[in-house]
């Protein structure tokens, strides 16, 4: 038994994927904050998310960002 559970192991990790390529459905260009541009302040932002079945992202939230880009 434990000689099968190896072989399909194995084979599992051993078989190319042939993954299809990605492709972005919509991208859209961020805004930057006027008042951050103007004062010459950079910053980052945090985000998490998940990407559904059919590719769409669902609960996004902030977790980090500097006050310009977003609520604390």
């Amino acid at each position: 038994m434990k000689a099968f559970t190896l072989t399909v192991l194995a084979a599992m990790f051993l078989t190319p994927v042939h993954a299809i390529p990605l492709k972005p459905v919509t991208t859209l260009q961020p805004t930057y904050p006027v008042q951050a541009a103007a004062k010459r302040i950079e910053g980052q932002v945090t985000a998490t998310f998940d990407i559904l079945d059919d590719g769409r992202v669902d609960n996004v939230s902030l977790t980090g960002c500097h006050f310009f880009f977003g609520k604390r």
